[in-house]
């Protein structure tokens, strides 16, 4: 946890926060493909 000043001063506009749970899901989502492939096996 930080303090949040990256996000609240960010020049271009970035939420790291926004971003990590972007790439979480995205992560979650290959892995959920991934199982699936395996169990049609």
């Amino acid at each position: 946890m930080g303090c949040g000043r990256c996000v609240t001063w960010c020049p271009v506009g970035i939420d790291i926060t926004e971003e990590a749970t972007a790439l979480h899901d995205e992560r979650v989502g290959r892995l959920r493909h991934e199982k699936q492939k395996e169990t049609e096996r």
